[in-house]
């Protein structure tokens, strides 16, 4: 906003691979010239706390040097009347049909107090208007989203005193798993299988964890997957059972008492 002390511009510089780069950038905006090397992360600051009220262009330039080429970018800077506003979400990762699973939007200002105010979540095609609570927090649940990853786009269309602002998040949707498991004492194996949520046997890397040592193994066609004890000693164990999951499936674990007589 005009006049804000802590307005200003950013602009980052890295490399093909988004490594940050650290050399002269020169950003223009509004007539005037800054040159200043960017720092560990790549980024030059500039502040718009003297800039008047519209919108401005600002140029940014790097000349480049013996190893990197010449870039250069340009980005719209707006200076209003209204005081900052930050909505932000974090990318979350859930379970299908988990009852707990949601995205959490926070509303702030630009020194990060919350604040309370409507805005809107947009997820799978549908718009969920909700006002922000004392934290500047709302949330969606996505119970009944299925497995895939999804945009979420939060806005907040700002007030008279707050101008608007809004974020994205990714939410990925994974499928439930079940990992069960028993102990076969005539052939002393600990056998386990892994399904998905419609017992549908799954072929995927687990580990089974017994006596301190951590099995690397992986469930065949049938899901099923085999650790012999034959040379455990006399006495009661408990085998831990677990697949960590994937893009696609959710994690799950299970334990299995073993008994050598």
């Amino acid at each position: 906003s005009c006049g804000d002390p802590n307005g200003k511009f950013v602009a980052t510089l890295s490399n093909e691979s988004g490594t940050p780069l650290s050399a002269n950038v020169v950003v223009t905006i509004n007539g005037v010239t800054y040159t200043q090397k960017s720092n560990s992360k790549g980024q030059v600051i500039i502040s718009t706390a003297d800039l008047d009220i519209g919108e401005y262009v600002a140029t940014v330039v790097y000349k480049g040097n013996s190893r990197y080429n010449p870039s250069s970018t340009t980005a719209k800077v707006t200076v209003t009347d209204k005081l900052v506003s930050v909505v932000s979400a974090d990318d979350v990762t859930v379970r299908c049909g988990d009852v707990n699973g949601k995205l959490i939007a926070t509303l702030t200002n630009a020194e990060g107090i919350p604040l309370s105010a409507n805005i809107v979540i947009s997820l799978n095609g549908v718009d969920y208007a909700m006002k922000t609570n004392s934290k500047g927090q709302a949330s969606v649940s996505t119970k009944d989203l299925a497995p895939g990853e999804y945009k979420a786009t939060v806005t907040y269309k700002g007030n008279s005193k707050y101008a608007p602002s809004t974020t994205t998040a990714k939410v990925t949707v994974r499928a439930p798993t079940q990992i069960t498991g028993t102990y076969n004492a005539k052939t002393k194996e600990v056998i386990g299988t892994l399904t998905n949520g419609d017992d549908v046997p799954l072929s995927a890397n687990v580990v089974v964890t017994l006596n301190g040592v951590n099995y690397a193994l992986k469930s065949d066609s049938k899901g099923q997957f085999k650790v012999s004890t034959a040379d455990l000693s006399s006495g009661k164990y408990v085998a831990k059972l677990t697949y960590k999951g994937n893009s696609k499936y959710a994690p799950s674990s299970a334990t299995v008492k073993v008994v050598i007589p």
